[in-house]
């Protein structure tokens, strides 16, 4: 008891020192129990990250993700063990070095890094299976990437070309988003990435994306179709956006459910689409999935606007095989504000509009 006392105070009496006398005393400790000092107490959660004495050895590290700043990847041992690496808020100008040392690995995240110099990941990373990027900075102008076992390839950030060479025939998920748009046309290189990963069964595309498509070489369909079974598109239902949706919709045959994720609304572009956007889902086209697969539509954040119905209407005209419509409302909505939504969404199957006799319209809270 008296020891552990002693222990207390010593302890206490070390967390009233600064910062930068701190770090070294934790730098003599090995990497895994520098790690373990984070939750001694608040003031040193992060203080490991300014560690000195990063290791990485097999025993250590091999089951455990790895989150690691500022250290030179010439330090590692060759090879490493580790299956599960991630970084966050550092430069990365050596991770091909990384990636050369690391034939075990299996899931890789970056996160808001700088020049990530990613040429390539291929040959040695073949047991990579899930691969995340977030808001990077990349010191190359585009990677190619060889992943057979590839299970999970996630993107955020600013256009990033990114060439499979080979990918997984059963990808489970797929996941770009651009976030903001450039000038640039891009629309054939979003479709050939899209190729690339037309094996991933959930699939999960960003506005810009939507709006590029159109500009491609076929603005009606992909380069092949899609085996996507769950298709979810970040969407503010913009006209311009109207295009790329069907594109999407008809470049999956044998989609099973689709989810609008809604967006705040966008100012309406000046120039004019082409069409007449209120009389653009009138239109009798069908397609593949809508007669024979498409069982789940799915609004979130649905606030009964103009062109939710819309396309809501032409969904649930077109449905053949449409089970469910689940429209969830946004967090916080108001009492008055659901009432209204009710009403509106009353109206969505009246006048025998749905060709599915087994379809259900649901209302869900947020």
């Amino acid at each position: 008891h008296q020891k552990e006392m002693d222990s207390r105070r010593n302890r206490d009496r070390l967390s009233t020192l600064p910062e930068h006398l701190l770090v070294p005393i934790i730098s003599n400790l090995p990497f895994e129990e520098a790690v373990r000092t984070s939750v001694l107490a608040k003031p040193w959660k992060h203080l490991y990250h300014g560690t000195t004495n990063v290791s990485f050895k097999e025993s250590e590290f091999v089951k455990r993700t790895l989150f690691a700043c500022d250290f030179d990847p010439l330090r590692l041992a060759n090879p490493c063990s580790f299956k599960s690496v991630c970084f966050g808020h550092t430069q990365l100008g050596r991770i091909m070095t990384l990636l050369s040392k690391s034939p075990l690995l299996e899931s890789l995240t970056v996160r808001n890094c700088w020049n990530v110099n990613l040429e390539s990941i291929t040959g040695v990373n073949n047991r990579l299976r899930e691969l995340v990027f977030e808001n990077c900075d990349f010191g190359t102008e585009y990677t190619l990437l060889d992943l057979p076992n590839i299970k999970i390839f996630k993107y955020t950030g600013s256009f990033h070309y990114f060439q499979f060479l080979t990918v997984n025939r059963r990808m489970e998920e797929a996941y770009l988003d651009y976030g903001a748009e450039t000038d640039d046309e891009i629309g054939q290189l979003f479709c050939d990435v899209l190729y690339d990963l037309l094996s991933a069964r959930k699939l999960t595309v960003c506005p810009f994306l939507i709006k590029a498509i159109k500009d491609s070489d076929d603005p009606v369909k992909l380069n092949a179709p899609m085996e996507t079974r769950h298709l979810v598109i970040k969407t503010s239902l913009s006209p311009d956006e109207f295009v790329g949706i069907r594109l999407m919709i008809n470049s999956c045959p044998e989609l099973e459910t689709l989810t609008l994720q809604m967006l705040p609304p966008v100012p309406v572009a000046r120039t004019n689409p082409g069409f007449n956007p209120k009389s653009y889902w009138a239109f009798p086209i069908s397609h593949k999935c809508l007669k024979k697969t498409l069982k789940v539509v799915e609004v979130r954040n649905f606030s009964g606007g103009t062109y939710e119905l819309i396309v809501l209407r032409y969904l649930i005209r077109s449905g053949r095989v449409l089970e469910r419509v689940d429209l969830y409302l946004p967090v916080g909505t108001s009492e008055s504000e659901k009432s209204s939504v009710r009403a509106t969404m009353s109206t969505l199957g009246d006048e025998g509009v749905a060709s599915s006799k087994r379809l259900r319209i649901r209302q869900h809270d947020g």
